[in-house]
């Protein structure tokens, strides 16, 4: 039966040289999956974080729907062509696809992510997305650093906690701690370059402890290029 939902586009793998199996993260179904026959000449359509309209339908002999038309909902003008804001894109599509490949249906989660689109497509400064994205996810995933009390302002990455110990946590600074803590307490933040790419690589090995087979991104380090220009 042919189906309709609204979708965020994560990634395609090709399948042949005109199709391609794309991943999106659906309103109503959570991370789906799609054979996309004809990929190819929509290939302008298939840009990370891309909100569309989905057509499509399941076969009973295939786990792998069947994609059968997209459209664009959401009028994105910067996000494809902007190389920051293109960077910060896949660098998030890269990171959803590797937290959410198993994620049931999520609205409360579809929501956050359309509004972190618009955020990107619009915001000017945007140093700090990609840590304030990271670090906003980790409320929908279930693995957010708890504050027990405001007086314990210690990182402890593999217990998740901010402990009142002050010893040095091995996979953090005292410094990151104290800016992690802040923007969980919704404080202003400013950082230097330096700052910024020692916060991010926290909370990449943060995301390392508590997610099983999170690994490594590959769009990191463009990232931390681009940004540093």
């Amino acid at each position: 039966m042919k189906e309709s939902d609204l979708g965020i586009f994560i990634q395609r793998i090709p399948f042949s040289e005109t199709s391609a199996v794309v991943s999106y993260f659906t309103q109503n179904h959570g991370f789906q999956k799609f054979l996309f026959l004809g990929a190819k000449k929509k290939s302008n359509l298939l840009f990370p974080l891309n909100v569309q309209e989905l057509a499509y339908f399941f076969r009973n002999e295939s786990e792998l729907g069947k994609l059968t038309q997209v459209e664009s909902t959401m009028e994105v003008t910067n996000i494809p062509f902007d190389p920051v804001r293109s960077s910060i894109a896949f660098f998030v599509a890269e990171v959803l696809q590797k937290c959410l490949n198993h994620t049931e249906k999520d609205e409360q989660l579809f929501v956050f992510l359309r509004g972190k689109i618009q955020e990107l497509e619009t915001q000017k400064n945007l140093a700090m997305y990609p840590i304030r994205f990271l670090l906003e996810l980790t409320f929908f995933l279930g693995i957010e650093p708890q504050i027990e009390e405001e007086t314990n302002t210690h990182f402890n990455l593999e217990e998740g906690v901010f402990a009142r110990n002050v010893q040095k946590d091995k996979y953090c600074s005292e410094e990151c701690s104290a800016i992690i803590f802040s923007l969980l307490m919704n404080e202003e933040v400013k950082l230097n370059r330096q700052l910024r790419k020692e916060t991010l690589e926290v909370l990449l090995v943060y995301y390392k402890l508590h997610l099983e087979h999170f690994g490594n991104l590959k769009s990191k380090e463009v990232l931390q290029t681009i940004l540093e220009e």
